[in-house]
């Protein structure tokens, strides 16, 4: 029986994945580190391709002036024990370099990293991840996306101009492809299915408001805005402003609004360039 006893416990620590101390080590490691004057800024742990462990994802910073930064980002993977630099990309003299958006797509979870800049929030990205489970490299750029904003969902990507999807991309045999001009189902998957929705449509060729005036919503509901009709293919390009209580903040990994205290906001909604703006007052309650 002690034999028995003693195998069972040799089998069953033979099959334990990589001590996650490890990986926590590496962690407050890269806290600490310096590389020619750039330091620590944040982190994400993915399973990026199929070694036996999570990869640690690092952006470091190097402040250039009173706006500009200078970023290196890298993947730090464990090979054979030891850990190491998989990939590394220098991004100069920029501001708010950060993780746009991370999750699975295909077999191996991926994140974009990106900036914005301009006073229309044009973004810069960087899709980073393997396409074969073993090299992990930069996949895809994306630059000058107006009002630009990208997210990962049911494993695709999207990119989206504020909460509108413009283009969507999954694996095809080891290949990241576009699968088609996304719609207002795109919109809600991207936004999570929030509480309550503002559509928009076009109606003879002109983007139209499509919902209530006034909403009552409760703390942690969260609002949605994009096309009204699920098969709805077209562009919008809308503005939204507020004014009133301050109740809610734009969430972007949900790409939607997140009320956070009681009070009355009214919405001020342009459905598209030159259209006229409609309010929309929203009732937060506790």
């Amino acid at each position: 029986m002690k034999r028995i006893g003693l195998t069972l416990l040799a089998l069953t620590l033979s099959t334990v994945p990589v001590d996650a101390s490890s990986t926590d080590k590496k962690i407050e490691q890269l806290k600490k580190e310096s590389i020619q004057g750039h330091t620590y800024l944040m982190h994400r742990t993915l399973q990026m391709n199929q070694s036996s462990s999570k990869e640690i994802v690092s952006i470091f910073k190097k402040k250039r002036d009173s706006f500009f930064n200078d970023y290196i980002i890298r993947v730090h993977e464990l090979k054979n024990g030891k850990w190491k630099d998989s990939y590394k990309k220098v991004i100069k003299e920029q501001y708010d370099v950060k993780f746009i958006t991370a999750g699975l797509i295909g077999k191996y979870e991926h994140t974009v990293v990106g900036y914005k800049s301009g006073n229309r929030n044009f973004l810069n990205s960087y899709l980073i991840g393997s396409t074969d489970g073993e090299t992990l490299k930069t996949i895809q750029t994306k630059e000058g996306l107006l009002m630009g904003n990208a997210k990962i969902a049911k494993g695709s990507l999207y990119y989206l101009n504020h909460s509108i999807t413009l283009s969507k991309y999954s694996y095809k045999k080891n290949k990241l492809v576009s699968t088609g001009q996304p719609t207002g189902q795109d919109d809600r998957i991207v936004a999570e299915q929030p509480e309550v929705w503002l559509g928009l449509e076009q109606l003879s060729g002109r983007a139209k408001y499509i919902g209530k005036y006034t909403y009552t919503v409760h703390v942690g509901d969260r609002i949605g805005i994009g096309r009204n009709q699920l098969s709805d293919a077209k562009d919008y390009e809308y503005s939204l402003h507020s004014k009133g209580h301050y109740t809610m903040d734009w969430d972007f990994s949900k790409v939607s609004l997140l009320t956070k205290k009681p009070g009355t906001t009214y919405l001020i909604l342009s459905p598209g360039p030159g259209e006229k703006t409609v309010d929309i007052e929203i009732i937060v309650k506790k």
